[in-house]
């Protein structure tokens, strides 16, 4: 499944057709909700989702990139006079006319950006009106539908790739643009905000929001040292999504399906969410340890085979983006093995070498619900199954300097909000990441 047009029907085609569309994408859900499902990226598979098909069903396969694009380097070669493309079907619901608008902001502060539209479609003729109607001629150009080596030649040399989407299922421009090692900058929207990691391969902007557009690509034309940072970030993320993974990943999905047994990737996505959009509000630094943005800790207090231990877990993001999200868990007191048992999620993790050194695990998003993921990280630290008796949320994550001495007193508040499973029931937690709402 690609995506779903929503709202954006009404955009696209006539009212009944729109209409039409949309009343038959509200039962999608129902009548195939015992249906296995391949999404193309995680927005797609939580609209599935919220439309009534089961998480456990629907697994999370991305685009690949065209193996060419990545064979060789970029060279580097930018155009001399500051360029942005945008390649892609030109129909309403893309909103290229944000772009051209952004571009007359740019002319009107007296800066210098040039705009190469390739590709074609209905809107052709509309934007070539709105560019004579702002007298853009000499800034912004069509080139109409372009070859395989021409599209490559202009991703190379362009400074900045912008795409405006109401929604995409997944943005393939946003890598192939960043395999040739051009950044995106996107509007926060369905599927690109999947493509783009916002400021590691591109940026992400407010939808529809022209005056946050404009000041995005003047930021990166003024910068140019952070526009070939973010060029780099792009190349390295395009190098992970190659069609050869993609054919293994449903391979391997069809081949679970088939067999009848646990579907390793069906609902994984749906255990994590991404980070809020933090195209303008980036995540506070909350703690002091490895990913200190957003970050919070609980103490928990287990039991298992092997007797009573106390783990500390901390939940964070490397940045303020908040897209990269990495767990610490530490066995304070008890018993930890040398080498627990892996289980089949979260994908990477550092094990300890001693119950004095945590266990780091890089997570592919926020956990979404608390509860469970405390639970299998403590696991994971114990190696064994274990039942969690107590969590106490810890204020702030504890100093680097107090990770040197695990047996040192925990900076738990009084009172702070401590949770006995054996007599209460959960409840929730203010600023844990697994309750807040997005923003």
């Amino acid at each position: 499944m690609h995506h779903l047009f929503g709202a954006a029907a009404f955009v696209s085609a006539s009212a009944p057709v729109a209409a039409a569309t949309w009343a038959l994408e509200r039962v999608v859900g129902r009548a195939y909700r015992g249906v296995d499902t391949i999404a193309v990226s995680e927005s797609t598979a939580e609209e599935l989702v919220r439309l009534g098909m089961r998480a456990d069903r629907v697994a999370v396969v991305h685009n690949g990139v065209d193996a060419r694009l990545l064979a060789s380097a970029p060279l580097g070669l930018r155009d001399p006079e500051p360029t942005v493309l945008y390649l892609g079907r030109l129909e309403r619901y893309k909103r290229v006319d944000l772009i051209v608008r952004a571009v007359g902001r740019i002319r009107d502060a007296g800066e210098s950006a040039r705009l190469i539209i390739a590709g074609d479609g209905r809107q052709a003729s509309a934007l070539r009106r709105l560019v004579s109607s702002l007298d853009l001629g000499d800034r912004v150009s069509f080139a109409g539908r372009v070859s395989d080596a021409a599209k490559r030649t202009l991703m190379e040399r362009s400074w900045i790739h912008a795409i405006t989407s109401m929604k995409e299922g997944w943005g393939i421009t946003v890598l192939e643009a960043a395999a040739c090692g051009t950044p995106t900058i996107a509007s926060d929207t369905p599927g690109l905000r999947d493509a783009v990691v916002h400021s590691e391969s591109g940026l992400l902007v407010r939808p529809g929001d022209v005056d946050a557009l404009a000041d995005a690509i003047r930021s990166l034309i003024a910068d140019r040292d952070r526009l070939e940072t973010l060029a780099l970030g792009a190349r390295v993320r395009a190098e992970r999504f190659t069609w050869n993974a993609a054919a293994a990943a449903i391979g391997e999905y069809l081949g679970a399906v088939a067999s009848g047994s646990r579907r390793p990737l069906a609902g994984a996505w749906a255990r994590f969410r991404r980070t809020p959009p933090h195209a303008t509000i980036g995540l506070p630094r909350t703690g002091t340890g490895m990913a200190p943005y957003g970050a919070a800790s609980w103490i928990v207090d287990a039991t298992g085979s092997e007797g009573a231990a106390t783990v500390r877990v901390s939940v964070g993001a490397y940045d303020s983006s908040g897209r990269r999200v990495v767990a610490t868990v530490r066995v304070v007191h008890g018993r930890a093995p040398a080498a627990p048992a892996a289980p089949a999620a979260p994908p990477l993790a550092t094990r300890p070498d001693s119950h004095h050194e945590p266990l780091v695990i890089e997570l592919p998003g926020w956990p979404r619900d608390r509860e469970q993921f405390l639970h299998e990280a403590v696991e994971r630290a114990l190696g064994a199954p274990v039942t969690l008796d107590a969590v106490r949320r810890v204020a702030e994550p504890l100093a680097a300097a107090e990770d040197d001495a695990p047996d040192a007193p925990l900076a738990v508040p009084q009172g702070g909000d401590r949770v006995d499973r054996r007599r209460s029931p959960r409840r929730p937690e203010a600023r844990d990441h697994a309750d807040r709402r997005q923003r």
